[in-house]
């Protein structure tokens, strides 16, 4: 399981974190890298992972061979980068890219710690 998480660019802990064993097959998932990529980036790896994990138990659940789609499995990538094999999404808006509407009508302040741009706080 920590094998195919992984390849999603996720990975698993026991329930009381790094290092610990899983209680009654329950995992915490969380991205597998933390620093160096925007916060942006990384939702956006988990989504896509747990998307995934979530098309497989249904392939599964339905009968279907998963093997193949494993092995070509790969973590998000922008920007026309590799996706998972299975997360592929015909939704144009996925993934998110820039400000949402409602983002948008919030006051600047706010506006400016979101969205793909980096921001750096001034006070900070």
């Amino acid at each position: 399981f920590k094998a195919v998480c992984a390849k999603l660019g996720l990975q698993a802990r026991g329930t009381a974190g790094v290092d610990s064993v899983s209680t009654d097959g329950k995992f915490d998932i969380s991205n597998a890298d933390r620093l160096g990529k925007s916060e942006t980036h990384l939702v956006n790896v988990f989504i896509r992972g747990v998307k995934t994990f979530i098309e497989w138990e249904q392939k599964l659940e339905a009968g279907e061979n998963i093997d193949a789609v494993i092995e070509a499995a790969k973590p998000w990538e922008p920007s026309g980068g590799a996706a998972p094999a299975a997360a592929a999404s015909s939704d144009p808006e996925y993934p998110p890219n820039g400000l949402t509407a409602a983002v948008k009508k919030l006051p600047e302040w706010i506006q400016l710690g979101c969205g793909n741009a980096e921001y750096i706080c001034a006070e900070k």
